[in-house]
């Protein structure tokens, strides 16, 4: 499953439009990539008796070869796919919500200060329930100013009393929650192949893709057993008497236990 650990956390995934928000996800751990044909009903389809093999099989192909693209299409789901569709309920016109993750890194990144490329000035507006994140707990937003350097919003910024954060303390805001919700998030992080570009990935994390590569590896295995069997050199099912019939089942039961007792 070479390309797995490609897209983890770190990732920007933006969604703009009416609702403008900016926020994280990790693949393919915490959250996960679906595959789906562009024409489902083409013959040749592999797997098509065992959903999960044919996801397995689609997402190597997506990754290992990009002609592969042309007929097959990618979506995500986790809830880090669900969080940021919830705080694009959270945004308006001059308020551009972005994720924790987010703001912890443009404030961690050090981004050359150019006058170019710099970082936007962040604000926050408390914290807030968001329907199925954080098991309800609340969680922050922070948003970015599209309406920056405006006369009018900042003296309208005058009369509220809305300051831009100071980086130090979100950096310290982060930390504390991340801290308090260790259970459910770890610190955001960029990593690719076997180089962590940006902060350190959690304990296990390598482990955790080693086993998605290996059940991708069992489960081929186990298919290709499970299908020879039964199955006559020429490729057509076998004419089976009651007793074959009776070894046979014994053998795919005996193959079975193999499998899964060397998985524990």
């Amino acid at each position: 499953m070479k390309g797995w650990g490609r897209q983890t956390s770190g990732e920007w995934r933006a969604r703009r439009g009416r609702n403008r928000v900016g926020w994280t996800a990790g693949f393919p751990v915490t959250n996960s990539e679906l595959i789906f044909r562009v024409n489902p009903g083409e013959p040749e389809s592999p797997y098509e008796d065992d959903p999960r093999l044919q996801q397995f099989h689609f997402l190597e192909k997506w990754h290992e070869d990009p002609k592969s693209r042309t007929f097959l299409v990618m979506d995500y789901i986790g809830p880090h796919i669900d969080t940021g569709f919830r705080l694009a309920s959270r945004s308006f016109p001059r308020c551009f919500v972005i994720s924790v993750d987010v703001a912890f890194l443009l404030v961690t990144s050090h981004l050359p200060t150019t006058g170019v490329i710099d970082v936007p000035p962040i604000f926050y507006s408390s914290k807030a329930e968001l329907k199925g994140v954080l098991g309800g707990k609340p969680y922050p937003i922070f948003w970015i100013d599209t309406m920056d350097g405006e006369e009018y919003a900042s003296a309208e910024d005058k009369l509220l009393n809305i300051k831009r954060c100071e980086h130090q303390h979100i950096i310290q805001f982060c930390k504390e929650f991340y801290k308090d919700n260790a259970a459910l998030m770890f610190l955001p992080f960029i990593f690719r192949e076997d180089e962590s570009q940006y902060g350190e990935f959690p304990e296990n994390y390598i482990e955790a893709l080693e086993h998605l590569c290996k059940r991708w590896l069992d489960e081929k295995t186990r298919y290709k057993s499970e299908t020879e069997i039964g199955l006559a050199p020429s490729g057509k099912a076998e004419t089976l008497t009651e007793a074959e019939s009776t070894t046979k089942e014994q053998e795919i039961i005996s193959k079975l236990i193999g499998i899964i007792s060397s998985q524990k």
